[in-house]
């Protein structure tokens, strides 16, 4: 069985840094912000499957 090491950066982020990196990373779309924040997504989540964060923003730009 493979152990997957957890980048010990990435387990140091807490939801309110997060949401502030997020923030300065698509400051022209707000949105994305306030839909990770809604549901409640984790770095980890985030890092495991990155494009979330795509399909969030194609719906910001609907």
């Amino acid at each position: 069985m493979k152990v997957k090491k957890i980048n010990a950066k990435r387990e140091k982020y807490s939801q309110k840094k997060l949401l502030k990196k997020i923030s300065e990373k698509f400051k022209d779309y707000p949105t994305v912000a306030e839909e990770v924040e809604k549901r409640g997504l984790t770095a980890e989540q985030i890092h495991e499957d990155p494009t979330i964060l795509l399909e969030i923003l194609d719906k910001s730009l609907q």
